[in-house]
């Protein structure tokens, strides 16, 4: 995977937190539970994802070609 195409995976990874972040407080302010457990559930999922997809960044390390 190239430079480019990882760095569009992380902001696609930190604007969906900033979602899930703003529905779980959102949730807590106005007191509605589905929205607080909405909130909660995908913020696990993606912070799962995020850390499979470290975990499998550093697994696989891409080394450099040769000069």
């Amino acid at each position: 995977m190239n430079k480019n195409k990882k760095i569009y995976l992380y902001c696609l990874y930190i604007c969906t937190v900033v979602i899930n972040v703003s529905t779980l407080l959102g949730g807590i302010k106005h007191h509605e539970t589905w929205r607080i457990v909405v909130g909660s559930i995908s913020l696990a999922l993606i912070i799962i994802a995020i850390g499979l997809t470290v975990l499998g960044y550093k697994r696989n390390k891409v080394t450099q070609f040769p000069d």
